[in-house]
């Protein structure tokens, strides 16, 4: 009897684990997923701030024409990829570099954005769209690159 009562326990015990380890999995991966999309400190999560800012912005529809799609590295197969990044560190801080494209009906534009990574408020260093024209135009729509080394500046001297 004590033989029998072991392993009629242990077997629902081991499939009550294996649930919970792949529950646990599961939500980790979600988590993943969840941060990797809606962070603003990922490419993504850039890719969309930066997008939403260029397609508000009036000059940008005026040089473009409407509708603005935004868009990754182009393959050989005509197939829109990720956004292409970078991440790289200067002075004890991480910044994110972002480049895209953008079309409208009338012109195409490729996009820079940047931001820092380490700081605890999300915003964008800088966002400039350089606009496929012959001169080539550029429209700078966000420079925060002086305030954030003043600020960085003040702090070494504090």
């Amino acid at each position: 009897m004590d033989r029998l009562r072991p392993s009629w326990l242990s077997r629902p015990y081991r499939i009550s684990l294996r649930y919970r380890h792949m529950s646990r999995h599961l939500l980790h991966r979600i988590y993943g997923i969840f941060k990797e999309f809606f962070s603003s400190k990922s490419p993504s999560g850039l890719f969309s701030t930066a997008l939403k800012k260029c397609k508000a912005d009036e000059r940008i529809i005026d040089l473009l024409g409407q509708p603005i799609k935004g868009f990754g590295e182009m393959t050989s197969r005509r197939r829109a990829r990720h956004v292409s990044f970078v991440e790289y560190e200067n002075n004890g801080k991480t910044y994110l570099r972002i480049k895209f494209y953008l079309k409208g009906s009338m012109n195409t534009a490729t996009v820079h954005c940047e931001t820092d990574k380490s700081s605890p408020r999300s915003h964008v260093r800088y966002l400039y769209a350089e606009i496929d024209t012959y001169p080539k135009k550029i429209v700078i729509l966000e420079d925060n690159r002086l305030m954030d080394d003043t600020s960085s500046s003040n702090s070494l001297i504090n």
